[in-house]
């Protein structure tokens, strides 16, 4: 269909160049733009299905008037029909350059990833959810792309097990980790490993009580403040540095149970992600 061809004779506002404040604005686009998106599992040929949450921006010089909103959801649509990653971001971004005739460019897509675990000891499988940020930057003809995860895990308090005669305070607890990519692939189950190695123990959706005394003497024998798991994270993501990453920042957050405030660490590499 020719939409130009139809659209012929009906005035395009937003193409004006009067009438309007001559000031640039940052970006300018859309967002809660769903769509229905497919991730492939590493090593395996099945896929998983979800909708993302879509946001896309553009920047707009002082000179023009307004942006052509319909080419994002259309650019988006194209570009994420077979399946959502890192290429496809760049895919969206160089082709919302083109389309919306913009200098920068902006997109995100917000999701949840659900991947199987097994408990410790009786291998039941269940589904642990790990909400995920793909996003993308188009600036000064530079791309960046970034991943960001939010896995939980149980922390135990080193401190309340230091002084009590009987067990230790624990708690649900979370871990933030958003990396900027190089040129290769990392699975979201890649960073969930991280933090499940930097924690007291990993958490699973599915315990028998043989599988409920191993979390809990697995926690027991690993206690860590929300420092520790942090810098433990870190550790690990320094190893991935100007090979798999080119930066990176991760916030711990413990879920407190003997406190209505929570407990939280942030820590970078020191480069540009604060």
């Amino acid at each position: 269909m020719d939409y130009k061809k139809l659209n012929e004779g009906l005035k395009d506002i937003q193409n004006g160049d009067v009438g309007f404040i001559k000031k640039k604005i940052y970006k300018v686009g859309i967002n809660n733009y769903k769509v229905p998106i497919k991730m492939f599992y590493p090593k395996v040929e099945n896929h998983f299905n979800t909708i993302a949450d879509v946001s896309a921006y553009a920047s707009l010089p002082a000179d023009k008037k307004g942006i052509n909103m319909s080419r994002f959801s259309i650019v988006i649509t194209e570009c994420s029909k077979d399946s959502i990653s890192s290429e496809a971001i760049e895919k969206i971004l160089l082709k919302l350059q083109t389309e919306v005739e913009c200098k920068n460019a902006y997109v995100k897509f917000k999701f949840d990833y659900l991947t199987e675990v097994f408990a410790p000891v009786t291998k039941f499988k269940s589904w642990f959810n790990i909400p995920v940020v793909m996003e993308g930057i188009l600036e000064d003809g530079v791309i960046k792309k970034y991943i960001t995860v939010e896995v939980n895990y149980t922390s135990l308090c080193p401190c309340s097990k230091e002084i009590s005669k009987y067990g230790a305070h624990n708690q649900k607890s979370m871990a933030r980790v958003k990396v900027e990519l190089k040129n290769t692939t990392i699975h979201f189950e890649e960073l969930k490993s991280l933090v499940d190695k930097a924690s007291s123990c990993p958490i699973f959706n599915s315990l028998k009580r043989i599988d409920e005394k191993w979390v809990t003497e697995k926690a027991y024998e690993n206690p860590a403040f929300t420092e520790d798991t942090s810098r433990g994270i870190a550790e690990q993501l320094d190893e991935w540095l100007d090979q798999k990453i080119n930066d990176y920042i991760v916030v711990t957050e413990n879920y407190e149970s003997i406190h209505q405030s929570h407990a939280v660490g942030v820590i970078t590499a020191g480069r540009k992600l604060k």
